[in-house]
């Protein structure tokens, strides 16, 4: 839709079942990697289980029009089925409530309705109003009709998903709280998820931080990615601060304005202090060759497999997303200063 805001709500109605549909979403002039998404089986007529609640911007009286609600259903008493469910998602209206059926919930696969108790269970909720702040909450399933309502707090914030596999991100805000690899995995699991490891191109090799270890249990910069690997998907909404974190390694950056690049493969992101520009591979190329650099590839990872644009090729441009992170092969030590 062409609509100017900081929160968009797209309902998509229509599909075929066990389909599988490719989308990207486009934002002014850049856009996301290719996204694809296969619907499930057709079910029987799901009961009848309606939750719902009202959001609250910051001063806990103005209704929060056009927050996302984003929610699971999580197993907590073993009955039915285990572990976490699809997620859903529902719209704050203009009467500041959302709404949703629960009956309707499906299995992370979508083959099957995720079976829960009506007492026992959780539901895990979070409320993304972008500019307003964000909200969540777990509240039992014997109390969710309506939940306790939610006040947004803390402003910028963003929503990243994280699928089963390995996710290559970053840090696309200035954090409200710095991270490190513990960090970042405890609060992916906080919201749901299930992170099991986080690793980081550090002086041309891997270092890898496993969860609950002590070891290695690094920094976490804005201008880095990192391969975050988790057991099933589940959405990371980062709240936002005012902090000036920079980059913690020396693949890093190394003041709030500037990148190093050293000879070979560098695990890069787009960092949050870069404002609004935007980047595709080649300019971002062209960008390191006239700030001095020499620029070979850059790679991405989409859907579980590597995509390469090749420097001085027409081929496999790709655009450059805040939230995501890039190997880049560099011929000699450089810096990058990004675009303010």
């Amino acid at each position: 839709p062409s609509t100017l805001d900081d929160t968009h709500y797209v309902r998509v109605t229509g599909l075929q079942p066990n389909t599988t549909y490719c989308f990207v979403a486009v934002s002014g002039t850049s856009s996301s990697a290719q996204t694809n998404v296969t619907t499930g089986a057709t079910l029987a007529v799901p009961s009848i289980d309606n939750v719902f609640g009202p959001v609250f911007k910051s001063d806990g009286t103005t209704p929060a029009i056009g927050t996302i609600v984003l929610l699971r259903i999580q197993d907590n008493n073993g009955s039915g089925t285990s572990g976490t469910s699809a997620l859903r998602s529902a719209l704050v209206d203009s009467s500041g409530y959302w709404s949703l059926n629960l009956g309707e919930t499906r299995t992370q696969d979508n083959s099957a309705y995720f079976q829960y108790s009506l007492s026992g269970d959780l539901d895990l909720i979070t409320a993304n109003g972008a500019a307003d702040g964000t909200a969540s909450e777990n509240v039992n399933t014997s109390s969710d009709n309506p939940v306790p309502p939610m006040t947004l707090t803390g402003g910028t914030t963003v929503a990243l998903a994280i699928n089963a596999g390995w996710n290559l991100v970053s840090i696309p805000v200035q954090p409200a709280t710095s991270y490190n690899a513990q960090s970042m995995i405890d609060e992916i699991n906080k919201q749901g998820g299930s992170a099991s490891e986080n690793d980081r191109w550090y002086l041309g090799q891997w270092q890898g931080h496993v969860n609950g270890y002590p070891f290695n249990n690094y920094s976490v910069g804005t201008g880095e990615g990192f391969f975050v690997k988790a057991g099933s998907p589940s959405t990371w909404v980062i709240q936002g601060g005012n902090s000036t974190s920079s980059a913690s390694s020396p693949n890093t950056a190394t003041t709030a304005q500037t990148i190093q690049l050293n000879a070979g493969w560098n695990l890069i992101a787009q960092p949050a202090w870069s404002g609004t520009c935007s980047y595709t591979a080649k300019t971002l190329t062209d960008e390191l060759t006239a700030q001095g650099g020499s620029p070979v590839e850059i790679d991405q990872w989409v859907n579980g497999s590597w995509s390469a644009f090749i420097v001085g090729y027409p081929f496999g441009n790709f655009n450059i997303a805040k939230g995501q992170g890039y190997f880049v092969k560099v011929n000699a030590p450089s810096t990058w200063t990004p675009c303010q």
